[in-house]
């Protein structure tokens, strides 16, 4: 059984979602896709490393 998730951190998840939809909104609204995927990628490596 996992440890309850402290409710800022839930706070915290949410927050970050929506800024990345904001982002890629953004980035497909300017055609911008390339960058976007690539940002997206750094950033998953950002979590892997």
């Amino acid at each position: 059984m996992r440890a309850p998730v402290p409710r800022i951190h839930n706070e915290y998840l949410l927050i970050k979602e929506s800024l990345m939809q904001m982002f890629v909104m953004h980035a497909t609204y300017g055609g911008d896709i390339l960058t976007n995927v690539l940002a997206a990628l750094a950033h998953l490596v950002g979590w892997l490393v």
